[in-house]
């Protein structure tokens, strides 16, 4: 890397992983690729586990969704040249309000989360719980 690409990602954004970080920066945008890249094996020590932390919806809302609203303003507000800008943030709000109508607009985007937020945002929070539950104990416990 060269230090002014590194200057440029400086400071790193509070709200996700350095490295997703850099790679925004790198690439001047933020998107979502439904295909599998990389294959990797998952330690039980591992933090980086979609459940990890989360006992409800509200669990979810706070760890996941939220950080990732402020996380796509974060990247508008530094990079308000990108074309794509609009469109993620609309997702973002999407999510956030748990609007269905507009999650199933901004499908294309990230279907596998849009499925699954779809999916919560019309459960009961109690049905979500035992499910998360059920989950963790096929994950032995995590």
């Amino acid at each position: 890397m060269d230090t002014q690409f590194v200057k440029g990602c400086l400071p790193f954004s509070d709200n996700t992983g350095h490295d997703k970080w850099i790679i925004a920066c790198a690439c001047g945008k933020i998107s979502y690729l439904d295909e599998v890249l990389v294959s990797y094996r998952r330690y039980g020590g591992n933090v980086s586990g979609i459940l990890t932390g989360i006992e409800s919806k509200k669990d979810y809302m706070q760890q996941r969704v939220l950080p990732h609203l402020k996380l796509v303003e974060e990247f508008a507000k530094r990079y308000p040249q990108y074309s794509g800008n609009a469109i993620a943030l609309r997702f973002a709000v999407a999510r956030a309000r748990g609007n269905v109508l507009e999650l199933l607009k901004y499908y294309y985007i990230a279907p596998d989360i849009a499925k699954f937020e779809i999916f919560i945002s019309l459960m009961l929070d109690r049905i979500i719980k035992i499910g998360i539950n059920i989950l963790k104990k096929m994950n032995g416990g995590k």
